[in-house]
């Protein structure tokens, strides 16, 4: 079976057609279509919290799949409230890059 692959970090995104196919989908979360995105029947979040200040946030998100068929997801995630941490310096580290290793099977397990 033949999948497109969706992954946004922003609930506004608009719907974007590259290879593979991102589309824009609530939260974020990474979704798969097995009909060339007229559908998105598995979603399954990277990460997922609570609104409020305390709230982390991602954004700028890139996915790509391997030769081994294994889908590797970056974006840019920010810490607020209480879950920002100081470095040695003291000073406040909010922001990072995350990359995230998974296969098909892994957002089809516990989708939705």
């Amino acid at each position: 079976m033949e999948f497109s692959y969706s992954f946004d970090a922003t609930p506004a995104a608009a719907e974007t057609t590259v290879a593979p196919l991102l589309a824009a989908v609530p939260g974020n979360a990474v979704s798969l279509s097995d009909d060339e995105g007229r559908t998105w029947k598995w979603t399954r979040h990277l990460e997922h919290n609570e609104p409020g200040p305390d709230a982390t946030t991602a954004g700028y998100p890139s996915i790509l799949q391997a030769r081994d068929g294994t889908l590797h997801a970056s974006y840019t995630y920010t810490l607020n409230g209480k879950n920002v941490r100081l470095d040695a310096q003291g000073r406040r580290q909010r922001e990072c890059i995350k990359h995230a290793h998974f296969n098909e099977a892994w957002v089809m397990e516990r989708a939705r």
